[in-house]
């Protein structure tokens, strides 16, 4: 705590003034004032237009891979492209979660949110397992992995990428590991 409370003043009065000005920004996108920053008015787009899909077809949503056919048909493909090359009006949400709602529906999103909950509910069985046999090495193996999974399931929020290997790996991996955690014999204390 005493590290946090160093570590932070100390970082926001070395934060250089541009960082200040696009994190202020933020607060004027959500008040509903038009942005100077390009990026973040492009992202504030792709929630309106993914949004408007999601209201459109709750239940099964428009399909998958239209989120850029959708996006291209609205006046904010032309007033973000960084060129005029057609390809440039096709783009994606930057958003898996926002992609994965739109495209493929609510109960689909729903699934798909309840998969990664269930992957970091398993690290989490798995470390107290290792916990109660007191391996501490595999219960802190455990909560790295926890933290890397979350890691993961945060970037999603950021990037297009419901096919990105590495988050279908851990998901896997979570499981196996919980198994071989509730498998052990039950007294099995390592130093």
């Amino acid at each position: 705590m005493l590290g946090l409370a160093i570590v932070i003043p100390l970082a926001l009065y070395a934060m250089p003034a541009s960082y200040i000005k696009r994190i202020e920004s933020l607060s004027i996108l959500s008040s509903g004032a038009r942005s100077q920053d390009a990026s973040l008015g492009r992202r504030a787009s792709y929630i309106v237009v993914g949004s408007g899909m999601i209201a459109e077809n709750p239940l099964i949503g428009t399909g998958p891979g239209t989120f850029p056919l959708h996006y291209a048909a609205t006046g904010y493909s032309k007033a973000f492209a960084f060129n005029s090359n057609p390809e440039e009006l096709y783009r994606h949400a930057h958003n898996t979660y926002l992609e994965i709602f739109s495209e493929l529906g609510m109960p689909a999103g729903l699934l798909f949110v309840g998969m990664l909950a269930l992957g970091l509910y398993n690290l989490i069985r798995a470390r107290s397992a290792w916990m109660l046999r007191r391996d501490w090495h595999q219960a802190d193996m455990m909560t790295h992995l926890g933290v890397s999974f979350l890691s993961l399931t945060l970037f999603l929020m950021f990037l297009s990428a419901p096919n990105q290997k590495y988050v279908w790996i851990m998901l896997a991996l979570t499981s196996v590991l919980r198994i071989k955690a509730e498998e052990s014999a039950p007294f099995e204390a390592r130093t």
